[in-house]
C-alpha cells in the first residue's frame, strides 16, 4: 500500500511539472506586441493617470548614465 501512495505520489508530480511547462514552451515563439507610442499620445494619456495614487510607476526616471 505504501509503495502505491508512493508511485502515485510520483507519477502526479512528474505530471504537474511536465504539464506546467507547456504553456511556457508553446507561448515563447509568440512575438512581443508593439507597445510603443508618440509622445503625444503618451502626454495625453498621463494626463488622465497622473494624480492616481493606484498607478505604480515601474521605472526609476532619467538614465544615471
Amino acid at each position: 500500500m505504501q509503495k502505491k501512495l508512493c508511485n502515485g505520489t510520483a507519477l502526479f508530480l512528474l505530471l504537474v511539472l511536465a504539464f506546467s511547462a507547456v504553456p511556457t514552451a508553446l507561448g515563447a515563439s509568440a512575438p512581443l506586441p508593439d507597445f510603443t507610442q508618440t509622445q503625444e499620445a503618451w502626454d495625453g494619456y498621463w494626463e488622465t493617470v497622473k494624480d492616481d495614487v493606484g498607478q505604480i510607476a515601474l521605472t526609476s526616471g532619467a538614465e544615471m548614465y
